[in-house]
């Protein structure tokens, strides 16, 4: 279970540190694993593992894990155009990232497989709109 994490805090840790995109956010702090707080001030990241398979070798040896992660960009914008920069910044950062070692782990590779955006119902009323990317990220414990 500790390449997910590996895998999460590597993202974490990746769009935290950029200037750049941080000073897109509502704060340098709005970058979320699964989903935002309720009540959230936007824009801001969410991070989600959403299929984890492990790679296994002759014996049931692990050589390594793969997991899919969406990595979105939401805001409360009447367009796209704040989402979109936010989640391009984002595939700068991530997308053939060099391999980096954190205390959980070691990401191998990542790389972008699809580009996603949509639109929500805000209860109480208005829309989100997000923007951003799956990621097929590799790690190893």
């Amino acid at each position: 279970m500790s390449e997910i994490t590996a895998i999460v805090h590597w993202v974490y840790s990746t769009l935290a540190g950029d200037e750049t995109l941080t000073d897109l956010l509502a704060t340098e702090t709005s970058i979320y694993d699964t989903r935002a707080p309720q009540g959230a001030s936007t824009p801001y990241i969410t991070i989600e593992a959403q299929v984890t398979e492990d790679v296994n070798g002759v014996g049931g040896v692990r050589i390594m894990s793969r997991a899919e992660v969406m990595v979105r960009a939401v805001t409360q914008s009447a367009s796209f155009a704040s989402a979109n920069a936010i989640a391009d910044q984002a595939d700068t950062l991530l997308h053939g990232a060099v391999i980096s070692t954190n205390a959980d782990g070691t990401v191998l590779s990542c790389t972008r497989d699809r580009v996603v955006r949509g639109i929500d119902d805000i209860p109480g009323g208005g829309e989100a709109r997000w923007a951003g990317g799956v990621y097929d990220i590799q790690s190893q414990a």
